[in-house]
């Protein structure tokens, strides 16, 4: 029998609070084993970044002291007549934007997406 807006009676589910329950416990394993998956994959980017992170700063810090040494070694020249000043500044200003470029490049690292095949 209708109800009065029109719409046939619903008809009950088929699905009993046990049958629920039990397809929860079911799924409860494989949820927790996929937690724990996802869990374990986040640390491992996580120390993957700080890995490489930290071997990106030990080869500028490198990079950083063979540079100095050789800025240093050829201030000495000039003080000593034997290099002009236009080449200390040369080499200075060549030294910098190189610096500049490469602080650039850890403080603000360049990102490529790959869109997911379909």
């Amino acid at each position: 029998m209708a109800d009065p807006s029109g719409k046939p009676p619903e008809k009950p589910s088929p699905w009993t609070p046990e049958m629920v329950k039990a397809i929860i416990d079911g799924l409860r394993p494989y949820a927790d084993r996929w937690m724990g998956l996802q869990e374990r994959r986040y640390d491992h980017e996580l120390n993957l970044e700080r890995a490489t992170s930290r071997a990106a700063w030990y080869v500028l810090a490198i990079l950083m002291v063979f540079l100095s040494v050789v800025i240093g070694l050829m201030v000495g020249l000039v003080f000593a007549g034997k290099v002009s000043g236009d080449a200390l500044l040369f080499l200075v200003g060549t030294v910098s934007g190189y610096i500049l470029a490469m602080v650039q490049r850890h403080l603000f690292p360049e990102v490529i997406e790959v869109p997911p095949e379909s």
